[in-house]
């Protein structure tokens, strides 16, 4: 028997996240603390996503993703001339039925979407890149396995975004952005 625990309880850093998440019902941002919908069991985070749930505003598909916050609880920006690192050790367990396609880590930016996503889609993960008016796909694992664990790392410095899969540098680019965030 393992017995999971509510993330809040666990990860003080998380406080500078929110939970936003479709649910068959509605879409709606959760704190962690308030949330079934995340939790923390053998040293990993899990989040439900709901393949029916209710996509946000912005988007036609459901989602289920962290959202980051300031110090002090509000929305974070930042531009690219900053230092910015999100890490991820992450294993995708299932695909949408339908769609067998899913988005595990992005840098969006607030008035033009997504600028750089990361997807899994069957079996091939890849980059999908909307800088500067062109759009770009970059394939960097033709056959993932459902269930493998892998790292990934978004680095934004100097006007550029760098991306590590599995500890290898596997793309660079040009990005030149305000008002960006995970």
């Amino acid at each position: 028997y393992i017995k999971c625990m509510r993330l809040s309880m666990l990860f003080n850093i998380l406080k500078f996240w929110d939970l936003q998440i479709s649910t068959p019902k509605e879409f709606t941002i959760q704190k962690f603390s308030e949330s079934k919908y995340a939790t923390f069991c053998n040293d990993a985070l899990t989040l439900t996503a709901f393949a029916n749930g209710v996509p946000s505003k912005s988007s036609h598909y459901p989602r289920t993703e962290l959202r980051e916050l300031t110090k002090d609880g509000k929305l974070a920006y930042w531009n690219s001339d900053e230092t910015r690192q999100m890490d991820a050790t992450l294993k995708i367990t299932k695909l949408p039925k339908i769609k067998k396609m899913v988005s595990f880590a992005q840098i969006k930016l607030k008035e033009d979407g997504a600028a750089l996503m990361a997807f899994l889609y069957d079996k091939q993960i890849y980059l999908a890149s909307h800088l500067h008016g062109k759009r770009n796909k970059y394939v960097i694992e033709e056959n993932y396995k459902l269930g493998t664990l892998v790292t990934f790392k978004f680095i934004v410095h100097d006007n550029e975004v760098t991306v590590f899969y599995n500890g290898k540098q596997v793309a660079n680019y040009n990005a030149n952005f305000k008002n960006g965030y995970f």
